[in-house]
Formats: structure tokens, C-alpha cells, sequence
């Protein structure tokens, strides 16, 4: 997030580039802010009719799909109703690398993993809520357990 923060992010350019079909507004959105979009990385260009290509993702550490990256860039334009700032549409991209990479309900995780995920945690400036605002941990006391197993 500070890297995002500090300046421009690195663009990642596509071997092959990934068009996408979006709605008639959707494609008019998108390429009204191509060029704030370029300062967070994201290259697109028109391809016909409501069609864009994309033609570079920002350089996140992890690859996220062209799609799935313009819906979230227009969700955030769309709930601003204006253009977004760099810094704003930068965390808009994180979130959503944030959510694709996050452990889910029921994946399986290791020891190690588990250990290595809570060391890391005081890493991240709002540990205690995920990007949607959900609880990442809760604090259950020796009472709140006794009366869950019903010892009370």
C-alpha cells in the first residue's frame, strides 16, 4: 500500500492482450479515466465496439485476471461518481488482490502456514478487519468459552 501511495505502479504489459466486453457505459467509463488508470498501472485501450483491450495489469507481486481487474477499477469509479484519485483507485486494485489471495473458509492450511500467517500479521496497518470490513480475529474470553460448552 505505501508503494502504491508513493507514486506511479510499475506496469506489468501482456503477452498477449486480454479484451474484455463490458456494457456500452461501462467501456465509456473505463476510457474516460484511461488516464488515471495508467498511473495505477492499468493499460487499456478500445477495441470495438464496447470492448476494451487490455493491454498491461500494475505489478501487484501476484497476477490478477484482466477481467476481474477492470470490474473492480469500474466499481470504484462507479461508486464515486467522479474520478477517483490515484491513491483511490490504487486500493481498489489491493483490495481486490487482497480478497483473491486471502485464505478462505475450509482451505486447508498446514502448521507452517498457519504460523507463518499470524507472524506476518502485525505487517498490515488494519489487521483487524478484512477490505469488506469483516473480522479477521475475534478475542474469546475463558468466560465466553465456559459458557459455549456449557461449563457455567
Amino acid at each position: 500500500r505505501e508503494r502504491a501511495r508513493r507514486g506511479p505502479l510499475e506496469t506489468q504489459r501482456l503477452l498477449t492482450p486480454e479484451p474484455v466486453d463490458l456494457s456500452p457505459s461501462d467501456a465509456a467509463l473505463l476510457l474516460e479515466h484511461r488516464l488515471v488508470l495508467q498511473q495505477v498501472g492499468l493499460l487499456v485501450e478500445p477495441f470495438g465496439g464496447s470492448t476494451v483491450v487490455v493491454l498491461g495489469c500494475p505489478n501487484l507481486g501476484r497476477p490478477i485476471g484482466a477481467a476481474e481487474l477492470v470490474h473492480a477499477v469500474l466499481e470504484k469509479l462507479a461508486e464515486a461518481g467522479r474520478t477517483p484519485s490515484r491513491e483511490e483507485l490504487a486500493d481498489a486494485l489491493l483490495h481486490t488482490l487482497a480478497c483473491r489471495a486471502a485464505v478462505k473458509a475450509g482451505d486447508p492450511l498446514r502448521p507452517e502456514e498457519i504460523e507463518a500467517l499470524l507472524a506476518r500479521r502485525h505487517l498490515a496497518v488494519q489487521s483487524h478487519h478484512c477490505p469488506h470490513g469483516r473480522p479477521t480475529a475475534i478475542l474469546l474470553t475463558r468466560q465466553e468459552l465456559d459458557r459455549q460448552f456449557k461449563r457455567t
